[in-house]
């Protein structure tokens, strides 16, 4: 809501209009203090929500310095509206966080498992783009092969991928062989000049690296040693010359996980590749550590850059933190198709994705840079995204629910108390709000006698959700309820 009331103003500052723009000025006042009372609520929330929280606090404090104080155009000299949109797309970040969050942590599918139906050896499909760095023509892709190690999950079922061709594949021991042909066809029959692969583990990289060898047309960089369990590989035509390989320090939530640049020069530019895997945990520092990783490879060397990487959230919840370290021209390339499916929900979700940076530096220009189609890329993929893009609804199970179930004393106890401490962190909320609010008019009071600024301080500036005596008298049966119940049992 808060976003959307920000979304408002920014639409009013591009206006034109004085009188809408000072009006927009003002109610900025009005924007901080929901975003002061959304913070003193969001410290209150306990339990499982709590690293939800925690990263909207983040969120929050991040967003407030553009709404503290507008930037003023250089050239007009008047208050601008991009701070606002920063602060617009911060604040619907943590948004897109949560929901793909939730939808991963659904306990029963909302969609039918795909089993037998997915016929390729990754749960992510590939993703490619075209683009021209000055008189050269390049094409580009990014591919999760899912590590070995991980069949576990798939084993379990998590994404309802069992019985797939990963489980047949892998039980057969083919799974190497048959990604080993999917790269060939990608860089062979596509001829993609540059693979960025990811989760990549010993068998298949040494399976990889003997196919490469047979026509030396490609090379290969591994992010680690190539006995590691985890890494990451970019593959490349052999007529592009690697420069440098630049050293990068690891995620702090897995010391495995890096992230990987490499500079090319092509026939007269340079080109700088990124690639990566950031970790998933939904509320970690992740996503915040690769914005700081790529901002300073970005602002170090200025050269035309390309990410393509498994960033495990949805473009929304990353290109916001980019943007608000300074990374103005970022564009991400369209993903035509998702990438993933969500653990519990099974919604298809897009996670994988390619951007260009610096699109024009040291005489460098990145144009005409556009998505490939599934059918481009590899023979039959459409057939496989297709499955993501028209997944069929499937009821939930009744069983789920309960609400035949006749409720017990100690059941209603528990729903009782957890009400109660809901309205109490209500109260709580409502009466700092009310406490901001007489703050901020005791501060933007006229100068008036000191007899009548304190008056004016005073004055309780009633906000339209403050505790009315219908909520009071609720709680308050609540309590006498839940005593009751207490004293029955």
């Amino acid at each position: 809501q808060i976003a959307a009331h920000v979304e408002t103003l920014i639409k009013m500052m591009k206006s034109g209009r004085g009188e809408v723009i000072e009006h927009a000025l003002d109610d900025l006042r009005t924007v901080r203090q929901s975003l002061l009372s959304l913070l003193f609520r969001l410290h209150s929330v306990e339990d499982s929500e709590q690293p939800a929280a925690q990263d909207g606090l983040e969120r929050i404090r991040d967003a407030m310095k553009y709404i503290k104080k507008p930037i003023i155009d250089p050239e007009t000299k008047k208050p601008c509206s991009r701070g606002l949109h920063k602060a617009q797309l911060l604040l619907e970040s943590c948004v897109e966080t949560v929901v793909i969050s939730k939808l991963g942590s659904f306990e029963l599918p909302v969609a039918k498992r795909l089993g037998k139906l997915w016929q390729f050896p990754s749960d992510h499909p590939p993703i490619a783009a075209k683009l021209t760095l000055g008189e050269c023509s390049l094409k580009v892709a990014s591919w999760n092969v899912l590590n070995r190690n991980y069949y576990k999950y798939i084993d379990a079922d998590t994404q309802g991928l069992k019985g797939s061709q990963i489980t047949t594949l892998h039980e057969a021991e083919r799974r190497e062989s048959t990604i080993v042909e999917k790269i060939q066809e990608m860089l062979l029959k596509t001829n993609i000049n540059i693979l960025c692969l990811q989760e990549c583990w010993p068998e298949l990289i040494a399976e990889l690296k003997a196919a490469l060898g047979e026509n030396l047309l490609f090379e290969m960089l591994c992010s680690g040693d190539e006995q590691d369990k985890n890494q990451e590989v970019i593959v490349f035509d052999s007529k592009l010359r690697v420069m440098d390989v630049p050293h990068h320090p690891p995620f702090s939530e897995n010391s495995k996980k890096v992230v990987t640049e490499v500079h090319f020069q092509l026939e007269t530019e340079s080109l700088r590749v990124v690639t990566t895997h950031v970790p998933g945990a939904p509320f970690g520092c992740a996503r915040r550590e690769f914005a700081d990783r790529l901002a300073e490879i970005v602002n170090g060397k200025k050269l035309p850059t390309v990410l393509m990487a498994d960033l495990n959230f949805p473009e929304k919840a990353v290109h916001p933190l980019l943007l608000d370290r300074g990374l103005e021209d970022i564009y991400f390339v369209p993903t035509p198709y998702p990438t993933n499916i969500c653990q519990g929900s099974l919604l298809p979700k897009r996670i994988d994705s390619i951007a260009v940076i610096n699109h024009q530096v040291a005489g460098s220009k990145l144009r005409d840079i556009t998505a490939m189609g599934a059918k481009e890329l590899l023979d039959g993929l459409d057939k496989v995204v297709e499955l993501l893009q028209s997944r069929s609804a499937e009821p939930l199970t009744p069983t789920r629910y309960h609400s035949d179930k006749a409720e017990t004393d100690a059941e209603k106890i528990s729903r009782l108390e957890r009400e109660l401490h809901a309205a109490r962190q209500r109260v709580k909320y409502l009466q700092s709000t009310i406490d901001c609010q007489n703050e901020e008019r005791a501060r933007e009071a006229p100068a008036t006698s000191s007899k009548e600024r304190a008056r004016e301080a005073l004055l309780p500036h009633r906000p339209t959700d403050a505790p009315s005596g219908h909520f009071r008298r609720k709680v308050q049966d609540q309590v006498k309820e839940l005593q009751r119940l207490r004293l029955r049992r």
